[in-house]
């Protein structure tokens, strides 16, 4: 998979950008603020539909234009996958055609797409320094950053997702109905109410935790190897995936394997939970248990990262993991996915920094940014397409 062209209108600090891709490697050299990471979002939002950096749309367009009277963004990325077949993928969103409601507009080809039709077309991995915070943070960003992937890769696990989270707002909204409708210790109608609810968040729910426990299978081992490289053998990575919904006779303590474990049991397990927590889950008016409360872990040589590692073992776990997801896309889709670095080698020694350059190299095209050249040996710089990044301009290094 390969980005051939990338064309920019209004997006943050870049007011026209229309940059071409004609090598495996492209380093973007500048200092903070230049706009290097926003050129690696543009990508991002070609790839999901949606920024790594903005909680709004709005957020991305151009400060300078946004005072305007058509304030607006577009980003448009030629594409060409493993099969020689090329896209042109257009994002668009400020007033819509016509109309003047402001929409965001997806396309491939100039045909309008759904969200779900855009995944997949561009499939990218990105590291950034702040994704540490998987490590150090709550379930909520693991689990983000896991369907960020996911979605990528398998388009039933999106709509598998996108369903389960429809039917988990109808529940907890039909618990809160209930509750104030003063039904909490009626058994009988709170029981005959929630049923098919329940039941459609089993089907829709075990599809994302039965994807999820296979994916995190495939990724440990190949994360545990890069790992093991960059800490010259001295450390053992491990990925504990914790979902809520635990069949029985598994131990919370040791359980680290789920991918064996069948649909039916994932579906005893849940039904049996959503049993157990109805009447806690009526009290809060949500739910308890499910997919949307799952998480998984890094562990070092048998030791949470998150309590005991430093930032550096974060760093390289975090990195290794990403490192994972690009090979296991590979192995799920048969192409490379575009791998997207921002400042990785910043805080890297030397060993972790030539692992990371070792790995990189086979892969279809990787456009990684930087502060410092020397943080790159001259022999790699000297296969790569290197630009100077300079408040929203691109010129030749």
């Amino acid at each position: 998979m390969f980005l051939s062209r990338l064309q920019l209108t209004h997006f943050r600090n870049f007011y026209h950008l229309d940059l071409a891709f004609d090598r495996a490697f492209t380093v973007l050299q500048g200092p903070n603020g230049a706009g290097k990471t926003n050129l690696l979002d543009a990508v991002c939002y070609l790839a999901t539909s949606r920024s790594h950096k903005s909680q709004t749309d709005a957020q991305s367009i151009a400060a300078d234009v946004s005072r305007e009277s058509i304030p607006y963004f577009q980003i448009e990325g030629h594409v060409q996958d493993g099969a020689g077949l090329s896209q042109l993928l257009r994002v668009y969103y400020g007033p819509r055609e016509l109309r003047g409601r402001v929409a965001k507009i997806l396309q491939a080809n100039g045909e309008r797409l759904p969200a779900r039709n855009l995944m997949g077309r561009l499939r990218a991995v990105l590291f950034i320094p702040e994704d540490t915070r998987l490590v150090s943070e709550g379930p909520g960003v693991r689990r983000r950053y896991l369907d960020i992937t996911l979605c990528q890769v398998d388009r039933n696990y999106f709509d598998a997702l996108l369903q389960y989270q429809k039917v988990l707002k109808q529940r907890n909204a039909l618990l809160k109905q209930l509750r104030a409708a003063g039904h909490v210790s009626d058994t009988a109608r709170v029981t005959a109410e929630t049923r098919f609810w329940d039941e459609s968040l089993i089907r829709y729910g075990v599809e994302v935790t039965y994807r999820r426990a296979q994916w995190l299978q495939q990724l440990v081992e190949i994360a545990r190897s890069y790992h093991t490289r960059m800490t010259h053998d001295r450390e053992y990575l491990d990925l504990v995936y914790r979902p809520s919904i635990r069949p029985r006779g598994s131990q919370d303590a040791k359980w680290q394997e789920p991918a064996g474990i069948t649909l039916e049991e994932w579906q005893e397990s849940f039904g049996r939970r959503l049993h157990d927590a109805l009447f806690r889950d009526l009290g809060q008016s949500a739910t308890s248990v499910g997919p949307h409360r799952d998480d998984f872990l890094f562990q070092s040589n048998d030791l949470l990262l998150s309590e005991f590692g430093s930032r550096g073992q974060q760093r390289t776990a975090v990195i290794a993991y990403r490192l994972a997801e690009v090979e296991g896309i590979r192995q799920q889709c048969r192409e490379s996915p575009l791998l997207l670095l921002d400042d990785v080698m910043s805080e890297l020694d030397d060993v972790r920094r030539t692992t990371v350059v070792e790995v990189i190299r086979s892969l279809d095209q990787v456009i990684m940014t930087t502060t410092d050249w020397s943080h790159y040996t001259d022999d790699f710089l000297g296969q790569a397409a290197c630009w100077k990044v300079r408040n929203g301009t691109l010129v030749p290094a």
